[in-house]
């Protein structure tokens, strides 16, 4: 076994949600800009649904780009936003007691899913980290810092 180093690793995450996390939007894209072109009696003229297809196209691009996931200095965060307006959820390293991942059935179908960190006390909120390709991957990184700090703190 290695000897534990004798500082905490200088280790980062930072992640964004995968593209395929918005694939209900992605229908309703198609639904709106397609749906009138389709069918002329449709409820919805072409202008009004071609608006709609672009700004949920626009809406999936800025949540997208104002999300992200990340680990700094001991600290696991969700951040969302920028400048003076970011919102950031965090949990730091020694506060985590488990890391999950959930998957429904469609997530399974589309290669993603959500990481949950799970507080050791009692009452705590929890840490999500929502949409992400890859999930076990990120779960078995995530759980080398855990064991990795545990580690340098003893």
């Amino acid at each position: 076994m290695e000897p534990a180093p004798a500082h905490p690793s200088r280790e980062e995450i930072s992640l964004k949600p995968s593209w395929k996390s918005y694939f209900v939007f992605y229908t309703a894209i198609l639904i709106f800009g397609v749906g009138p072109f389709l069918n002329p009696e449709a409820p919805l003229s072409r202008e009004a649904g071609g608006l709609m297809a672009i700004l949920l196209a626009a809406f999936i691009i800025l949540i997208r780009q104002y999300s992200s996931y990340k680990y700094r200095d001991g600290i696991f965060s969700r951040e969302f936003g920028r400048g003076r307006l970011v919102q950031v959820k965090k949990m730091p390293l020694a506060e985590i007691a488990s890391v999950v991942v959930r998957r429904g059935v469609v997530h399974r179908l589309v290669g993603i899913g959500h990481l949950q960190f799970q507080p050791a006390t009692a009452g705590s909120p929890d840490l999500w980290w929502f949409g992400l390709d890859q999930p076990f991957e990120v779960k078995k990184k995530v759980e080398q810092i855990l064991r990795r700090e545990s580690l340098v703190r003893k």
